[in-house]
């Protein structure tokens, strides 16, 4: 518990204020990635969340690193680990219990956070060595009950400590951490493109006051504005994918992207997903506010899938017949007695 209180020590507890949300007219800026370098990725690495490792917690290392976590898949046990990304080299490895799918993950000070799908639970390492951080006797603690069911993506406010956390919704939910490693729910944010929510939200990165994330089954990023949950810009890779046919859309959402890492001090920005063979370094490019084109590139970057919380397509390129969903309450009841 000592060692958990002297890496979150900066991060106690916050609070966190919202302005009113706005909308626009204007259409929203589209940037047009382009890929600067094709590092090596794990084909079998089924990646739910990724970042870098600061360099404050490096030391001297010239060496930067990533962390990803990855979700069960076939016969690979759920993981976390540390990975020079250039070479793709494990640095690091621990594999989870089985029976858990391991999501997104993040770093608060030196704390690698990591989410687990269908569950509250919420898992605690050491950033630089992945040693379970003790709470209460287990490297666990949970989410707040008020908050999200579960997490999809995290991501971290550098400055203030919050975390940030997807559940597949249009809402972001914030968090607040103690330095004893209790978690307060602060608020949740809707993300919207004006009038436009954007659901399916996934994998998050915080990116110079910025919160970028993936949109499940797309091939784009979107940007958030923090404070009102306003959609500034999307980052397509239509283009600059179709010299990589084996990863980007397919029909049962493997190889989707999942998986934004930037390293604040060199501005490296890197994009990866779900089995690909690679994890991309990429530049956004300048933005593009007109033309048909533009217009039907956002499109294509906005949810598809049918989905209306009460029912929804559930497979594959809604082939398959609308089913009923759970009502919130139900899946909230369900979750809060497992407790």
């Amino acid at each position: 518990m000592f060692s958990l209180l002297l890496l979150l020590s900066s991060f106690t507890t916050f609070t966190h204020s919202t302005t009113a949300t706005t909308t626009t007219t204007t259409p929203t800026p589209l940037y047009i990635a382009t890929i600067v370098k094709a590092w090596p990725h794990s084909h079998t690495a089924f990646t739910e969340g990724f970042g870098f490792i600061t360099r404050d917690l490096l030391g001297q290392s010239s060496r930067l690193l990533v962390y990803e976590s990855t979700g069960l898949y076939t016969n690979q046990a759920p993981t976390i680990q540390l990975l020079d990304y250039r070479t793709n080299t494990v640095v690091l490895h621990r594999d989870l219990p089985r029976g858990l799918f391991a999501e997104g993950s993040t770093l608060v000070g030196g704390v690698l956070f990591l989410a687990t799908l269908s569950s509250s639970t919420v898992y605690m390492y050491e950033a630089t060595t992945l040693k379970p951080l003790p709470t209460e006797g287990k490297n666990i603690i949970k989410l707040p009950s008020e908050g999200p069911l579960h997490g999809w993506g995290l991501t971290t406010d550098p400055e203030t400590g919050l975390m940030y956390v997807s559940d597949g919704s249009s809402e972001l939910q914030v968090i607040s951490i103690s330095s004893s490693g209790t978690m307060r729910h602060v608020e949740s944010i809707s993300v919207h493109d004006g009038d436009t929510p954007i659901r399916e939200l996934n994998e998050l990165e915080w990116v110079d006051g910025l919160i970028y994330a993936n949109v499940l089954g797309q091939s784009c990023v979107c940007k958030i504005l923090p404070e009102t949950g306003d959609v500034v810009g999307w980052i397509s890779f239509e283009n600059a994918f179709k010299k990589y046919p084996l990863i980007g859309k397919d029909n049962l959402l493997l190889r989707q992207m999942n998986g934004i890492a930037y390293d604040s001090y060199s501005k490296v920005l890197l994009v990866t997903g779900k089995l690909w063979p690679f994890t991309f370094e990429i530049q956004e490019g300048e933005p593009i506010v007109e033309g048909s084109r533009t217009g039907e590139m956002l499109s294509d970057c906005r949810p598809s899938r049918v989905i209306d919380y009460k029912h929804g397509q559930v497979g594959i390129n809604n082939k398959l017949p609308f089913i009923e969903f759970p009502t919130a309450e139900k899946l909230r009841k369900n979750f809060l007695g497992r407790r």
